[in-house]
């Protein structure tokens, strides 16, 4: 994807972020103050109101508080905000847990209790607040990923110098030798030259007065 299709992609996902929040800040009545406020003063007022214009999009921890202050499933708010493979890895975790909670049950013998939609709707909240509280573990493993990586460049880039001051020393030491290889050849065309006709070398007698 080039980058004029990454930028119009982005901007894509921005507007339906801000289109979606506008709507449910609307439908239920409340300000971008009240969600600042619900998000413990971590986001000022004016953030708040960017998000609803539809100007940025959240990181994905301020996701889950979101989701607790307007009453919906977290997974509709990651994919709100275009972080997709979040939500189905909730998913994936949630249809675990209540797979969990049925198999303990039968373990037991006693009969397989069918979730109702709030159990679900717990089950998500708590798997997103696991993910929430995992998402500054991962920011700082990345960077210091990002460190490892930009140490190891720094040393590739020192051997590539390394080399290309040797790669210089190679260049110089083999103009020293195509030089020299180039004075052997005339001195050795000019043996070969005495040799092939040793009369032209020779001395002409003085002419007598």
């Amino acid at each position: 994807m080039d980058r004029d299709a990454e930028r119009a992609q982005w901007e894509e996902r921005r507007r339906r972020w801000g289109v979606w929040l506008s709507r449910e800040l609307d439908e239920q009545g409340k300000r971008p103050a009240d969600l600042a406020r619900a998000l413990g003063g971590q986001v000022d007022t004016s953030v708040v109101s960017r998000w609803r214009r539809g100007d940025m999009v959240p990181p994905i921890e301020r996701l889950f508080p979101i989701a607790r202050f307007l009453g919906k499933d977290p997974r509709e708010v990651l994919r709100a905000a275009g972080y997709d493979a979040f939500a189905d890895e909730i998913e994936r975790m949630v249809a675990g847990t209540i797979d969990g909670v049925r198999a303990s049950f039968a373990g037991r013998g006693e009969q397989e209790p069918e979730p109702t939609a709030a159990d679900v709707l717990k089950a998500v909240h708590d798997v997103g607040a696991q993910i929430g509280d995992l998402i500054p573990q991962l920011i700082e493993g990345m960077v210091q990923n990002t460190a490892d990586i930009e140490a190891v460049a720094d040393v590739v880039h020192q051997h590539d110098r390394a080399i290309g001051e040797t790669r210089d020393e190679v260049d110089e030491v083999r103009a020293d030798v195509d030089a020299l290889a180039g004075e052997a050849g005339s001195t050795g065309r000019a043996l070969r030259g005495h040799i092939d006709d040793p009369r032209a070398h020779e001395e002409e007698p003085d002419e007598e007065h």
